[in-house]
């Protein structure tokens, strides 16, 4: 299993950001699905690249959500982040900072 703290070190800035603070969503396309009398949506984050695509219902319901990682994104082997994982990500991502900006 990898070690959650040399991965993050490891990490592109924009992925860790984007694990931090949530992807920066735009909007890309989007499609009415007629024999489903729904829509389809596209999405790509802004930062790092993930794209997104959604299934709504024709009231706005999300019926399906999946994502298209950019390479380096994911951390194989290791599944999802647990919250002691989260949080050494949050302080990787926000001690990458010091030093670089004003208050």
């Amino acid at each position: 299993m990898p070690d959650i703290t040399n991965a993050i070190t490891n990490m592109n800035a924009t992925h860790r950001q984007c694990r931090d603070y949530g992807h920066a969503w735009r909007p890309r396309w989007a499609q009415w699905l007629p024999r489903k009398a729904g829509l389809e949506q596209g999405l790509e984050c802004g930062r790092c690249g993930t794209q997104r695509w959604r299934t709504l219902t024709r009231h706005g319901d999300v019926l399906t959500s999946r994502y298209v990682y950019p390479e380096g994104y994911r951390i194989e082997g290791l599944g999802r982040l647990t919250g002691e994982d989260r949080g050494t990500l949050r302080v990787a991502s926000v001690t990458a900072l010091i030093g670089r900006g004003k208050r």
